[in-house]
């Protein structure tokens, strides 16, 4: 980014005028977004030198007057640009020049951590809206029972709500480094660190979820594009890091780039955060389900598991035959070994299914409703 105290109509970097060298050097376009943080900036600067008795009272209050009238330029959008605008702070800094007579040296470290705290508040509000619904939801859905998958295959009924709250772990931690990352750029001169990290692997089950060979939960065509897109999306903001890996120690004008793809790195997670948290609080849940808990009901009974497994396998091919290995008697399934007996139909008992799993982080009522008192506790 450029920087000086030269309000001519040269570029800060000087030398001969080169259109290409012009349009490599320039960013302004998309660091234009910053103007609010340049001048908050500017401001807060001013006052501090003042404190120290660097500069006066009076000159303190024209150099924080004189931003605030640039300043609703930008906000009726009728600050006008000029070819000499190298970036957001020159562009200012011509503004208040023209303005108070007052130049300033450049503030690219300062505006990008205002910019950055105040992107990162955005998004932990955001974050905190998508895990307020899968709580509100969780609690008020907490008798529903769906399957789980393995292999994409039907395996354990489990709650609903277990389900809902294991992602919601994922965005609670997601919150951990945008917390940091607003601390560090409120009260550090030097580097904010990555903005961004992907949460969305609930999509991917969602998505699943939706079709027709699943038919867990019904999504409208829009949310499952939704949901697509927002998968789809979660490459999009790594790129940054690859330049920034390769780059010696102090300042180099690589770092002119960084701007965009933290621009673009929030613009993408502010709208996948609004996007899943209106998808997910319309979702409807499907009543059909299925489960094989049979693996389980053998071990029980001391059954190698690798002998279960293979038991279950039998079960499943068994199952072509019937709607759903509910229909299985306890004939059908003493042929496939002898130690199913009589109480083996209480294995189709979704709701005694879901219950035993009454540990930490477990599937029943209990455990889930623990879950959700924890996370209430966190979004308080």
């Amino acid at each position: 980014m450029g920087s000086g105290d030269d309000n001519g109509d040269h570029k800060t970097w000087g030398g001969k005028t080169e259109p290409l060298k012009e349009k490599f050097n320039d960013s302004i376009n998309f660091d234009k977004r910053m103007w609010k943080a340049d001048i908050q900036g500017s401001q807060t600067y001013a006052k501090a030198l003042a404190l120290s008795g660097i500069i006066s009272a009076k000159e303190r209050d024209a150099i924080v007057t004189g931003p605030d009238a640039v300043g609703k330029e930008w906000e009726s959008d009728t600050f006008v640009i000029k070819p000499t605008d190298e970036d957001i702070h020159t562009a200012n800094e011509r503004r208040l020049g023209e303005a108070t007579g007052r130049s300033r040296n450049d503030q690219v470290a300062t505006d990008m951590r205002i910019w950055v705290s105040e992107a990162t508040e955005t998004l932990l509000q955001h974050l905190k809206s998508l895990i307020s619904v899968i709580v509100n939801r969780a609690n008020a859905e907490l008798d529903m029972i769906i399957p789980r998958c393995t292999h994409l295959q039907c395996g354990q009924p489990v709650l609903w709500s277990h389900w809902l709250l294991s992602y919601s772990w994922y965005f609670q931690a997601d919150a951990i480094p945008l917390t940091q990352i607003r601390e560090r750029t409120s009260s550090l001169p030097l580097g904010s660190g990555a903005l961004a990290r992907n949460p969305f692997r609930v999509n991917q089950d969602l998505i699943l979820y939706s079709t027709a060979e699943f038919g867990f939960v019904g999504l409208a065509d829009a949310d499952a594009d939704s949901w697509e897109l927002i998968r789809g999306k979660t490459g999009d903001m790594c790129g940054f890091m690859m330049t920034l890996k390769g780059l010696p120690s102090t300042y180099n004008k690589d770092l002119q780039e960084d701007k965009e793809p933290i621009f673009d790195a929030y613009d993408t997670l502010n709208g996948c955060l609004q996007l899943a948290t209106g998808v997910l609080s319309t979702l409807k849940l499907s009543h059909d389900l299925l489960s094989t808990d049979l693996a389980e009901y053998l071990v029980r009974r001391r059954v190698p598991f690798r002998e279960t497994h293979h038991t279950l396998g039998q079960a499943v091919r068994l199952e072509e035959n019937c709607t759903s290995l509910g229909k299985l008697t306890v004939t059908d399934l003493r042929t496939l070994h002898s130690a199913f007996e009589e109480d083996v139909n209480e294995v189709w008992d979704f709701a005694r299914s879901v219950e035993k799993g009454y540990a930490y982080g477990g599937t029943s009522k209990t455990a889930v409703l623990v879950q959700i008192d924890e996370l209430d506790k966190c979004l308080a």
